[in-house]
């Protein structure tokens, strides 16, 4: 997944920041404050925040699963609080709970499309 800026500009500043990181001109922790400073940080998505989210799509916990790419059994285990929602699956369901409706089934359709033998 791609990473979210809190501005534009800090896309800029956070790659020339990882690039001094990648040839060793930048250590580990001044890395670590670019990250803080540059990212949108992942919301917590509690037990009772996934089933929200869930119920407002009005999705079966199958369906929801699916969007996920994990198993109805996963997402049982999220609800219940058995299981904790790892950073991947957290950062989607941020981005799923801000968009539009139309805007999330236009991701699920283009994630869904699979290109014909003939186009590739």
């Amino acid at each position: 997944m791609a990473k979210n800026y809190r501005i534009d500009v800090m896309a800029s500043v956070h790659q020339t920041a990882a690039d001094l990181y990648s040839v060793d001109g930048m250590d580990r922790k001044t890395m670590h404050k670019f990250d803080l400073l540059c990212l949108t940080p992942i919301e917590n998505m509690t037990p009772e925040r996934i089933r929200a989210l869930r119920d407002r799509e009005k999705a079966s916990q199958t369906v929801f699963a699916a969007y996920l790419n994990v198993t109805p059994g996963l997402v049982s285990k999220w609800e219940r609080g058995e299981k904790i929602l790892r950073a991947l699956h957290s950062n989607f369901c941020s981005w799923w709970r801000k968009r539009t409706r139309d805007d999330r089934l236009k991701a699920v359709a283009r994630f869904l499309w699979l290109p014909s033998a003939h186009h590739v």
